[in-house]
């Protein structure tokens, strides 16, 4: 049985990279440090495989199906402290990342293809551990990140790239007993994104928060202990992953699918050593 052959395609290639790092740490006082470092980081070239015939003007060539290395100059300064006895901690960073041939990851069709572009990204990030009671633990942090890709002309963002990322945790352990009792809740916000990037409407997630909480007890050696949780408690809606398969030569629909909804349980762990 001859099959037919649709399309072929031959490539080779050597890529010679390196990477390296330079960083200086300076401690300004007993309880802080401050820090800058510059990083060049390197991710290897390589080849597409898709899974049905490109259309143009996509072609079976090295310009589609090749992709040459991708190079980061990342820079970041940024500080460490632990102040009142190390029950208060703030930690805090920006960063600049610079990309030559950028990698960006993008779904054509039901195919996933890597093409190589500019980007440059900058943000940054901050967080603050807290001990303000006997048995209480706070933690909040927030994250920043912009970044801008340029694909053949056009400005766009990479893929699953929220601006925002916020978290939240709450913890209160206290004594029962010959053990302990303890409650949590925490939180995580992530803002709009996309799943592509096209940018468009059938591959944007608006952004959303996930919130948990849980109980746990431990005896006082701590062998074992059980948990009762609620994940999502309240029961978000919220989308992981978007495929748009809408096209006229596809199969005319968006493919969605969707984080975990609200959900409980109990464990129960025990340690043999």
């Amino acid at each position: 049985i001859a099959l037919a052959e649709i399309a072929s395609y031959s490539g080779d290639r050597k890529d010679d990279e390196y990477a390296f790092r330079l960083g200086l740490d300076l401690d300004i006082s007993d309880s802080t440090m401050v820090y800058a470092s510059y990083n060049r980081g390197v991710k290897g070239g390589g080849y597409n495989a898709p899974v049905f015939p490109l259309n143009p003007p996509l072609d079976y060539d090295d310009e589609t199906m090749s992709y040459d290395p991708e190079k980061l100059d990342a820079f970041e300064v940024g500080f460490k402290s632990r102040l009142n006895d190390g029950l208060l901690q703030l930690n805090g960073a920006v960063y600049y990342y610079d990309y030559e041939d950028y990698q960006a990851f993008q779904i054509v069709g039901i195919d996933t293809l890597t093409t190589n572009a500019d980007a440059d990204a900058w943000g940054g990030e901050f967080e603050v551990i807290s001990a303000p009671t006997a048995g209480l633990e706070l933690v909040l942090g927030a994250a920043y990140n912009d970044i801008e890709v340029d694909l053949a002309g056009q400005k766009t963002t990479s893929v699953q790239s929220p601006k925002w990322n916020l978290n939240a945790l709450a913890r209160y352990e206290f004594e029962v007993g010959s053990g302990s009792l303890a409650f949590q809740w925490d939180a995580v916000y992530r803002s709009e994104h996309f799943f592509s990037l096209t940018g468009l409407e059938t591959v944007e997630e608006d952004g959303y928060t996930v919130q948990n909480v849980s109980v746990m007890y431990t005896p006082e050696d701590g062998q074992w202990n059980v948990q009762a949780f609620v994940h999502n408690a309240s029961d978000e809606e919220y989308l992981v992953q978007t495929f748009d398969l809408s096209g006229m030569a596809l199969f005319g629909m968006t493919e969605q699918y969707f984080g975990r909804p609200r959900w409980y349980g109990a464990t129960f762990t025990y340690n043999f050593n």
